[in-house]
């Protein structure tokens, strides 16, 4: 029964069912809810409060005035909105887009093409937007540079739109042994357009290529490439010099570089194929994350694993609760934590250190440099062939030890709850240490 009192407004509480469900659904689906549509959208909340404190009015079952709890509320969303809209004033704090997030209006297409330019042999190409894709083919016989800028706009009606895509500027610079193309340059188009680059050129040339919202592509070449990407993909193919790739949020795709490979940042899936040099991939990305036939070795670098490969002629495979290397030359250097770890046809050193995943290792050639393994919460498989000799020392604290190699200079025991084995196959063998606790440790024949 009611007490005569007006009930308290029912924005507080839709208003935390909202902001909560916004925030479950970036979790889950990042590319669905992004801080610039909230830079821009965000005083619909407040037309939202405003118009179920009117309805609450008119039907007598509100609150008179603003509770300190909604005023509160109030306060904090005007700042946060306010605080994003103003960080997307402020290149490299908070990136917020425009037209081309608004569920209505609309958009135009315009093309341009460029002068051809003539380029010294081993020039720096520079390309820059802020948004846009950025395309090089190197693969043709072109004597010059050629270069096609495509646009895009958008608007309320399509006249605005034809209008900001006209208006967007590409900027060209070129000295003797450098050329620079940038789009929109001094904010010229505002954030209502985007700008594209589509370039034929000849081989020979170097390139550094940037865009905040947008894919780079690159087809052979036979200078360095740097392509940095904060909102999109990477794809490089056939280049002959090193090739660095920098990414905000996307993946990345390098095959066929005759130097070395660095992938940094943070992003999706990696994949580096068929280089000449070394490949280092240094970041936060959640996978898979693939190498393979790498000459001068492989690295993996981020907050839970680093992983050093001497050299990769066949794959290695990451992804959030795996890592995986097949046919490696070591050293294979690996510490990480919570995956499941396979290793097969690896020579030389190893030495793995884990925790809460399993750890296998199967060789099919006897091992010639020592083995380490060292695990927690999880177990331990070594597979060697027939004719393997080494030393051997195996712990498992907590764990049982199954010995499949019915050799009889092993020496198996057991004490309050823990398993030792120890012992020589042959003589002048390398050194196999087992480590492990709460999981157990099996020995057995590959072959």
């Amino acid at each position: 029964m009611s007490n005569g009192k007006p009930r308290g407004s029912a924005f507080g509480a839709m208003f935390l069912v909202i902001i909560g469900t916004l925030f479950l659904i970036h979790n889950f689906r990042p590319d669905l809810i992004q801080w610039r549509l909230l830079g821009k959208w965000w005083p619909v909340l407040l037309i939202f409060w405003g118009v179920v404190r009117l309805v609450e009015n008119l039907a007598g079952t509100g609150r008179r005035g603003v509770s300190g709890g909604e005023l509160f509320l109030l306060i904090v969303l005007i700042i946060a909105g306010i605080g994003i809209s103003l960080g997307s004033r402020i290149p490299g704090v908070i990136h917020i887009d425009d037209g081309e997030d608004l569920p209505f209006g609309e958009s135009a297409d315009a093309s341009e093409e460029l002068p051809p330019r003539n380029l010294v042999p081993g020039s720096l190409v520079r390309i820059e937007t802020a948004r846009g894709d950025i395309t090089v083919d190197g693969s043709g016989d072109e004597k010059q540079l050629h270069v096609v800028v495509h646009k895009t706009g958008w608007g309320m009606s399509e006249e605005e739109a034809h209008t900001r895509a006209n208006f967007a500027a590409v900027r060209v610079q070129q000295s003797a042994s450098e050329l620079s193309l940038e789009a929109n340059p001094s904010g010229r188009g505002d954030g209502n357009s985007r700008v594209s680059f589509e370039v034929h050129l000849p081989k020979n040339v170097a390139l550094d290529l940037r865009t905040a919202r947008g894919d780079v592509h690159v087809n052979v070449v036979t200078g360095n490439v740097v392509a940095s990407v904060s909102h999109g993909d990477i794809a490089v193919r056939d280049t002959g010099g090193d090739v660095r790739a920098e990414l905000g949020n996307g993946d990345a795709r390098i095959s066929g570089a005759k130097g070395n490979v660095h992938v940094s940042g943070k992003g999706s899936e990696i994949e580096v194929a068929d280089v000449a040099g070394a490949a280092t991939i240094d970041g936060e990305f959640s996978g898979p994350i693939t190498a393979r036939n790498v000459s001068k070795g492989a690295r993996f670098l981020s907050s839970h694993t680093d992983l050093a490969i001497g050299a990769l002629p066949g794959r290695m495979s990451v992804d959030l609760r795996s890592l995986e290397v097949e046919d490696a030359a070591g050293p294979l250097l690996l510490t990480t934590a919570d995956k499941v770890i396979n290793l097969e046809e690896i020579s030389g050193r190893i030495r793995v250190q884990n925790k809460h995943g399993d750890v296998s290792v199967r060789l099919s050639s006897p091992p010639d440099e020592d083995i380490e393994l060292t695990n927690a919460s999880g177990g331990i498989e070594l597979a060697l062939p027939v004719k393997s000799t080494f030393e051997i020392y195996a712990d498992s604290r907590g764990g049982e030890i199954n010995n499949d190699l019915s050799e009889s200079s092993l020496v198996a025991t057991r004490e309050k709850g823990d398993s030792k084995l120890a012992g020589n196959i042959g003589t002048k063998g390398p050194k196999i240490t087992l480590n492990t606790s709460y999981g157990s440790i099996r020995l057995k024949r590959s072959d």
